[in-house]
């Protein structure tokens, strides 16, 4: 029995209002020049510039969320994630590391748990894209099938293999919506398929009125240029993803955490020279909670975490 856990009401509701606010912002006349858009996942993340599928992409990024309450632990955690990503031709290898940072007295699960149920989780996601398009020039989607593996100490921890798809629309040129949805299903545990899965939004804001907002602030100079080097996009998702916890753990042993949480965002990307990318913006993390289940797959525990807000900064580099 295959059970998508990200799909929650929880979940629904933020997008659904998200969606209506995209649309809104979308309603409003422009006479932007036209822009590109991704190549590759993740479209509420990467350049909106096209990229030659020839060249080797390589990606760093950097987040944090500062310290949340954990309901009913008498404690807080904190949580910086690194990710490091490859991409040539119709392939991408990607590798996520996230470290946690508990406060003293922190208890978490039925039997009181630890202080430090996990100190650092890493996830592995291999892509190949195998179907890529436009409509009309003004509707472009992307299908990829992937491989994943997440595990807290010994490798590949829990096994996935799925599908994620993205589909934009060019609104007015220059303004743009698009959607994520990305679904895996995890080895059998106790006779079930744990999924993992994320859904997300973005509207990508016309080059054309963020170059004028810049020159309003005096940040960039008034003048013609071919290139637009500013780009700004808002974005709405909801993330699951699951865990196997080490099997030396005195939390669960072989256990496994489901981390979920929703986000809201703002991002600015910069063209840099020499073939660098910047994107950087702050994040807003809420509907949170760590899902903790035992070595055959039953649910022991569910702790939600304090809504915080965030900051993402990331540096791509293509040659």
């Amino acid at each position: 029995m295959l059970v998508p856990k990200f799909v929650t009401p929880s979940y629904c509701g933020p997008l659904l209002l998200t969606l209506v606010v995209c649309v809104l912002l979308c309603a409003v006349p422009a006479t932007a020049q036209e822009i590109g858009i991704v190549d590759q996942p993740s479209l509420t993340l990467d350049s909106l510039e096209g990229e030659n599928e020839k060249e080797l992409s390589i990606g760093t990024a950097f987040s944090l969320i500062p310290s949340s309450e954990l309901s009913g632990s008498g404690g807080d955690v904190r949580a910086l994630r690194t990710d490091v990503n490859l991409h040539y031709s119709i392939f991408s290898l990607a590798y996520g590391y996230s470290s946690y940072d508990w406060s003293s007295g922190t208890s978490m699960g039925p039997d009181g748990g630890s202080s430090n149920p996990w100190n650092s989780l890493h996830d592995v996601t291999l892509q190949a894209r195998v179907l890529k398009g436009s409509y009309n020039d003004r509707w472009h989607y992307w299908v990829n099938a992937e491989a994943t593996a997440a595990f807290e100490e010994i490798f590949p921890g829990a096994l996935g293999a799925g599908f994620s798809g993205e589909l934009a629309y060019d609104v007015w040129e220059g303004w743009m919506i698009g959607g994520l949805m990305r679904l895996t299903a995890l080895n059998p545990l106790n006779q079930d398929l744990f999924a993992d899965g994320e859904l997300g939004v973005a509207v990508h804001v016309s080059q054309k009125h963020v170059r004028q907002a810049l020159i309003a602030l005096g940040l960039v100079e008034e003048k013609e240029s071919t290139k637009d080097r500013y780009a700004l996009r808002f974005a709405y998702s909801a993330m699951d993803r699951t865990y196997r916890l080490s099997p030396h753990s005195d939390f669960v042993r072989n256990g496994y955490v489901g981390i979920r949480r929703s986000k809201l965002a703002a991002y600015l990307d910069l063209d840099l020279d020499g073939g660098f990318h910047m994107i950087l913006g702050p994040e807003y993390h809420f509907n949170r909670q760590y899902a903790v289940y035992g070595s055959t797959g039953s649910r022991r525990s569910t702790t939600d975490i304090a809504s915080s807000g965030g900051g993402y900064i990331g540096l791509n580099w293509t040659y």
